[in-house]
């Protein structure tokens, strides 16, 4: 009574009404209680999030409800719309709408995103030398969205599936692994080089040579010895293979050691070596003049002879003459045959000689020198101790 106000009506058709006074006079109708359309509400992530530690989107959509709506994510309130963007991976964000007549919707949403992409322990093969490009590396990554395609930054740069990537040089490279949204994680691989403490490898190294002049040039001394040259390998790469004499070089007579060095990139060194022994058995040449014939001179019995000495020569030097048998030049030969040998001898002892005979012939007379004339008596004798002996002188033997 007193008043004709009616609350908490719920909405409804033809409500009845009615009004009454102290007189019983009445009045009465009907009357439809109506209410705004029911608030629909839906939250959703519409952009989902591509990559870890990145953002996406929550579009919260409302139908119904009175006037203006009001939307709020995680506190923040915006009018219009209901899309937030930014929105990190997170459980549990309060949303909300509300229209103008207070009525609210409110719920709970959570937002994902993809693993972080992740590799693997890499798998490095390094280069066997220095130089070399047979390096390799072998990845693999766990995260991210979808297939993940692997790079790495040669040039040019090669991309697979695999994470295998070989014929790679000693250096420091970057890896690129990227997943099906685009998103990618870097890591850095360093190939590096096989310590190389391997010696070069010298094959068919000679054994040792003697050679003799007289196989060779019997008119030098040096000789040209050729041999096979010996090879060599190294297990990475061989810098210089270097010797001090070659194949046919000449070699003088002695022993003369050869050697052969290889070196690789690395310093690693090896050296075989054999000798040359080169014997001198050429004999030297002499020549002597032809035999000689005088005649004594005199009053000596014999001549002074002067000849020229025999000239010799050598392949090598050194060569020294003697004379082993008969007389000096100048000296007095004596009467009849004597036989001059000259002996030359070289530095290794070959020896060679040659002779030549000096003839002296006696063709002097004997001198006979008679006393002189003597008178003598017929009584005296006439013995030659009376009258005198004839005496007689040579050159050579006692006359008789």
């Amino acid at each position: 009574f007193g008043n004709g106000v009616f609350s908490g009506v719920s909405a409804g058709n033809d409500y009845a009404w009615s009004v009454e006074d102290e007189n019983g006079c009445i009045k009465s109708g009907t009357i439809t209680v109506s209410q705004p359309t029911d608030i629909s509400v839906s939250a959703d992530v519409t952009t989902p999030i591509a990559c870890f530690n990145g953002t996406g989107t929550v579009t919260i959509s409302a139908t119904g409800g009175t006037g203006i709506i009001s939307y709020t994510f995680n506190g923040n309130t915006q009018f219009g719309n209901g899309v937030f963007s930014g929105v990190s991976a997170g459980n549990d964000y309060a949303w909300s709408i509300e229209d103008e007549n207070g009525c609210i919707k409110s719920g709970l949403i959570n937002i994902y995103q993809p693993d972080e992409i992740s590799f693997n322990l890499p798998f490095i093969t390094d280069v066997s030398c220095a130089g070399k490009t047979d390096g390799s590396v072998i990845l693999s990554a766990s995260g991210g969205t979808g297939t993940i395609t692997y790079s790495i930054n040669t040039s040019p740069e090669v991309s697979n599936v695999t994470g295998i990537f070989t014929g790679l040089a000693a250096q420091t490279y970057t890896v690129t692994a990227t997943d099906a949204n685009n998103c990618s994680e870097q890591i850095e691989v360093t190939v590096g080089t096989v310590p190389d403490d391997t010696d070069p490898v010298i094959s068919g190294c000679p054994v040792n040579i003697t050679f003799y002049t007289e196989d060779g040039n019997p008119i030098s001394c040096a000789q040209n010895v050729s041999w096979t040259a010996p090879t060599t390998t190294d297990n990475c790469q061989l810098a210089s293979f270097t010797s001090n004499y070659k194949p046919g070089d000449a070699f003088p007579v002695g022993t003369t050691t050869v050697v052969y060095t290889a070196i690789d990139v690395t310093g690693n060194t090896s050296t075989c070596s054999f000798d040359v022994t080169v014997h001198d058995n050429t004999p030297p040449t002499i020549t002597c003049r032809g035999d000689m014939s005088v005649n004594a001179g005199a009053g000596i019995c014999g001549a002074v002879v002067i000849y020229t000495p025999p000239t010799g020569t050598d392949n090598c030097a050194g060569a020294t003459i003697v004379q082993t048998a008969g007389l000096p030049s100048g000296s007095t030969f004596p009467v009849g045959v004597t036989t001059n040998t000259f002996e030359i001898t070289d530095a290794a002892g070959n020896k060679t000689s040659c002779s030549f005979n000096v003839t002296v012939t006696d063709n002097r007379k004997p001198v006979l020198t008679l006393p002189g004339d003597k008178p003598i008596k017929c009584s005296d004798s006439d013995h030659p101790d009376f009258t005198g002996w004839a005496t007689a002188t040579d050159n050579c033997s006692a006359p008789t």
